[in-house]
Formats: structure tokens, sequence, C-alpha cells
């Protein structure tokens, strides 16, 4: 069976991947949408935001990862990829940029916690011997699981 954006439900890595490929494109969406004008970031942002949203559904449709804590993590980058999804479309619609700046450091805790989830796979695979996740595990990878 194949999810909405073509990754097989059931296999871990691909909305591990899926997710944590959002990291890397939010940051430089950030980054484009720095000093640019409210109609250009609401381009540049809103479908990043809307991706981060859509995210939060991985949980519920595809895999359990393998310990408690680390599925506490996956639990969270749901939560605030929901939050925080939903929060930046509406900052972007009343052009609020308290909000938006509130939203996207939400975003950024999902990113955390995505990593931290990805560092814990990729430890587990490499220990039983396999080959380890798409991106390099970071050391110190922490997640913030309040929301």
């Amino acid at each position: 069976m194949v999810g909405s954006e073509g990754i097989t439900v059931g296999r871990g890595e691909g909305p591990c991947r899926a997710v944590t490929s959002r990291v890397a494109r939010l940051n430089t969406v950030i980054d484009a949408a720095a000093g640019a004008s409210w109609d250009s970031a609401d381009r540049q942002l809103r479908p990043a935001c809307e991706q981060w949203r859509r995210a939060a559904g991985y949980e519920a449709i595809w895999f359990r990862v393998p310990d408690q804590e680390t599925q506490a993590d996956w639990h969270a980058i749901a939560l605030h990829a929901d939050q925080g999804g939903r929060r930046c479309a509406e900052a972007l619609t009343a052009r609020d940029n308290a909000a938006l700046l509130t939203a996207l450091r939400v975003l950024i805790t999902a990113g955390n916690c995505t990593t931290s989830v990805n560092t814990r796979i990729d430890t587990l695979l490499r220990a039983d011997g396999r080959k380890g996740t798409v991106r390099p595990p970071v050391q110190g990878a922490t997640c913030d699981r309040s929301g």
C-alpha cells in the first residue's frame, strides 16, 4: 500500500525520510523568505507549512518506532507538525508576524524531534548490522515533547 506521497506504508524509513526532508526544506524556505515582502514570504512559506501539517498524519498511518522513548518523540513530531502547520497558515492569512514566528518555532521543534527519531532509528539499525538511515545521525539530538 502506498501513502499519498508515494511512500510505502509499513516501511519505517519511508515516513521518517519524508519528515526529515521537510526539516531541510523548512530551513531553506525560512532563509529565502527572510526580508521578503509579505506576499513573497506567503508564497514561499505556506506550502512548507501545509506539508508539515499533513506530516502530522504519518503517526497514525505509518509505522511504530522501536521503543517507548522514540515513540514518544514520533508522537511529538505529529503534535508539533499539526500545531505549527495550522498556526503558520493562520498567521500568514492574518499577516501576523509575531504569530508566524511562533508557528515557525513550533515547526522547528518538530524538526528537532525528527532528528531525534532519525538518530535513534539509525543507531538501532547499525547495532543490528544493517545500513543506517539516509540522514546521518546527530549526536545530542533532543525532542521537546511538551505541546
